[in-house]
């Protein structure tokens, strides 16, 4: 049964393309208006809006070092692993350090306009440089107007809206603009003015940061590239920074690779500024000797030993050396001095993997710290993480140091060792040429050390002579690969056209949800009803019996349709037919309706009897020389016969009952034996009986009389009747009662009728409908 489960086909929802066809027929001047409104803001917003595009440069990371005495060449790469060199070339691209020094030499101090149409355009390279005086508190961020009189002076003026105040002042390219908010000297940029008038805004290191992190960087999937790109209003702009950023990356490469080798180039010269002070003295001594004793030579015996104690000596100056380096690498880690600036160790020729790993990675930390430390305040959680890995790598080194020095030391011992052996052979030597042999090692000794440093820092001036970045830059950003990225035209319009066509049906639909008013005959047949009538709106609030007063027009005709349908759709016979008028609330109609279509019946030859079983309303039809207290309540109430309760109307045939005073008790009286008295009784005397109720939606009253009703009319009044209330009254209706329901469409406006043709569509004109 459609009438009991409309809930339950309600909630599902169907979207119904017929109707939703009909909304956008029904109401298609909003459609097109609501259409051309969404374009049009659309196309000025494109118009007005302000271009944004984006510039793009690309960066690849190698892997290999830049040159044969890079210290990260001498590493095992197993250690530094490419996806790990990528994410830290990342890093550095999008720190605040790296940044301040790509922008230090661009005009970037303030931004510069000038009025092209309806919007302002930016313009750089500026027209000019701004040099602000540091001691002087300026106001960054204002609005400032200029304009260009000549080469050589500009106008300058400036609206203070705090204090409601304007400056303004001529000055010389050079000299110094001054008031409250500002003190600064403007100079000729590198481009010639193309206009008069600018507006320009000094920024501060805010703003800076902020320009600064539009910078997006992105890793390449498929190799080691990283994607550096920057969105900006001036194409230009985009482009000079990106590739100044790019630049000072491989700068900075450059410039870390040659603090290490001047590091250790610095390490080996106290070195040398000690052994060269032993070399000396150990060679006049050895001239001396030689001088004085005569002997020059050593023989073939006493030269063979002396080649094996130089080996040994050698052995024992390059342990020295180390031990020296040992000793200053733990005295820096445990003081925590210049751990960004160690040497090492490689470049001292000691190569072990995982010490000259452990420093690098320190000295890398340490730089990472400093730059958190710049771009962050002190609570910064990655601070914390930086200071604890910082920590655990000097646990790391310091024992990696500590093993070196040890298995050190045993070489030492074993080399002195073996040095005493060789001094027993030494003593059987004559004493002239043992002498010798004594000042000649300590002389070859220091020559020995001094030649190795030497050789030492040779080999690091060249590296730092001949250093170049690992990475490169593959492509970098040219102004011709800008892409417009805002305003985005196309979606702009797509947008408008999606919402100029959604947004006015989302309004009716909600409309139509939130007041869920009938409109549609649609609605009616989701109810599973027949449609016995659609009675027209009529303009006569006062006329009772609008068919009689009108007999020929379109509104009479109505109730003639009706008036044959209900006569068709209940069982014919010799006893009367009960036809029960009703609704969901007040005010759709349904005495309006109750007595035109009594007085239809009636002037049919019918003879009709309307109740008006309303007692909880006073009677709108008045009746001459009936007593006010007569009436259907007084008969209920045993109060008057029944010869005393039918009144003659002025229409033939057409008989009325008065619902009289309003008694205390109306559902009781309807509920009454007397009740069923009275209907058995107007059954014997009437062709018809037609009965005004109240709401079934609201009382009991219309249930009660239900029960002894062959037909109940349930009206509906278009633009006002709720369908939802409709169906959950009309399911209640058919779930209690085995009785025939029908619908009468009621208040419907006619769209076009004439002389021998008519058609009307569902549309209220807003009035008040009767009942």
């Amino acid at each position: 049964n459609r009438a009991m489960d409309w809930d339950r086909e309600n909630e599902e929802q169907v979207l119904d393309f017929r109707q939703v066809f009909g909304v956008i027929v029904k109401n298609w001047i909003w459609f097109v208006v609501t259409l051309i409104t969404f374009l049009l803001a659309a196309f000025l917003w494109n118009m007005l809006s302000i271009p944004v595009y984006k510039l793009e440069a690309k960066v690849l990371v190698n892997e290999e070092g830049s040159t044969f005495m890079d210290p990260r060449s001498l590493v095992s790469q197993s250690f530094i692993p490419n996806s790990y060199k990528v994410r830290k070339e990342m890093q550095i691209l999008g720190s605040y350090t790296l940044a301040k020094e790509a922008a230090k030499n661009l005009p970037l101090e303030a931004s510069w306009w000038v009025e092209e149409g309806f919007k302002p355009k930016l313009v750089y390279p500026p027209p000019f440089r701004v040099l602000l005086d540091s001691s002087y508190f300026q106001s960054l961020g204002e609005e400032i107007e200029l304009e260009v009189l000549d080469s050589l002076k500009v106008s300058i003026l400036f609206l203070d809206e705090e204090q409601d105040v304007t400056y303004t002042d001529t000055i010389a390219l050079g000299t110094y603009f001054e008031c409250p908010s500002f003190r600064f000297k403007l100079f000729p940029g590198t481009t010639i003015p193309s206009s008069r008038k600018y507006k320009f805004r000094i920024h501060g290191n805010q703003w800076l940061q902020h320009f600064y992190s539009r910078v997006d960087i992105q890793e390449e999937k498929s190799a080691s590239v990283i994607r550096v790109s920057l969105e900006d209003q001036s194409a230009t702009r985009a482009v000079a920074y990106l590739n100044a950023l790019t630049q000072q990356l491989l700068k900075r490469e450059v410039r870390r690779k040659n603090q290490i080798a001047l590091n250790t180039i610095a390490f080996i010269e106290a070195q040398l500024q000690s052994v060269n002070d032993s070399l000396r003295t150990s060679e006049s001594k050895l001239e001396e000797f030689r001088r004085v004793s005569g002997v020059t030579n050593l023989d073939f015996q006493s030269q063979q030993t002396f080649e094996v104690l130089e080996g040994l000596e050698k052995e024992k100056a390059s342990l020295a050396v180390f031990l020296n380096y040992y000793d200053y690498l733990k005295n820096s880690i445990a003081t925590s001095k210049d751990l960004n600036k160690l040497i090492v160790p490689s470049s001292m020729g000691i190569y072990d993997d995982l010490l000259n790993k452990l420093v690098l990675d320190l000295m890398d930390l340490y730089s990472d710290k400093a730059e958190v430390m710049i771009n962050s305040k002190r609570e910064n959680p990655m601070l914390g993480a930086v200071e604890h890995r910082i920590e655990e790598l000097k646990k790391n080194i310091l024992e990696t140091i500590n093993g070196l020095i040890y298995s050190s030391n045993l070489s030492m011992k074993n080399i002195d060792e073996r040095l005493n052996r060789y001094k027993s052979m030494v003593s059987q030597i004559p004493e002239k040429e043992r002498m010798l042999l004594s000042f000649q090692r300590r002389f070859n000794l220091n020559n020995e050390i001094y030649t190795f440093l030497l050789t030492k820092r040779s080999e690091l001036q060249i590296s730092a002579a001949s250093n170049f970045p690992e990475n490169e830059i593959l492509d970098p950003a040219y102004l011709n690969r800008a892409i417009p990225v805002s305003p985005n035209k196309r979606l702009n319009y797509l947008i408008a056209l999606l919402f100029g066509l959604a947004a006015p049906f989302v309004f009716f639909h909600l409309k139509a949800i939130v007041l869920d008013k009938v409109e549609e005959q649609a609605q009616l047949e989701k109810l599973g009803l027949p449609l016995m009538g659609e009675l027209i709106h009529s303009d006569d609030d006062n006329d009772l019996f609008a068919v009689a007063s009108n007999p020929v027009s379109l509104f009479a005709d109505n109730y003639r349709t009706l008036r044959t349908n209900v006569k068709l759709y209940i069982t014919q016979g010799e006893q009367a037919r009960i036809v029960l008028i009703s609704s969901s609330f007040a005010s759709e109609g349904k005495s309006f309706v109750s007595r035109n279509l009594a007085a239809s019946f009636a002037q049919a030859g019918h003879k009709t009897v309307l109740v008006n079983g309303d007692l909880r309303k006073s009677d709108k039809v008045k009746v001459e020389n009936v007593d006010k207290l007569w009436g259907l309540s007084a008969y209920l109430s045993k109060n008057i016969d029944l010869k005393d309760l039918i009144v003659k109307t002025s229409i033939n045939g057409l008989s009325y009952i008065p619902s009289g005073v309003i008694p205390p008790n109306p559902t009781e009286l309807i509920d009454s034996l007397q009740m069923q008295e009275l209907l058995a009784s107007l059954k014997n005397d009437f062709d018809i009986i037609i009965i005004d109720t109240p709401p079934i939606g609201m009382i009991a009253d219309s249930l009660i009389l239900a029960q002894y009703s062959d037909l109940i009319l349930f009206v509906v009044r278009f633009k006002h009747s709720r369908f939802k209330t409709i169906g959950k009254t009309l399911a209640q209706l058919r779930q209690t009662y085995s009785k025939k329901v029908a619908l009468v469409a009621n208040d419907i406006k006619p769209k076009y009728y004439g002389y021998g043709y008519y058609n009307y569509g569902y549309y209220s004109n807003g009035k008040k409908g009767k009942g």
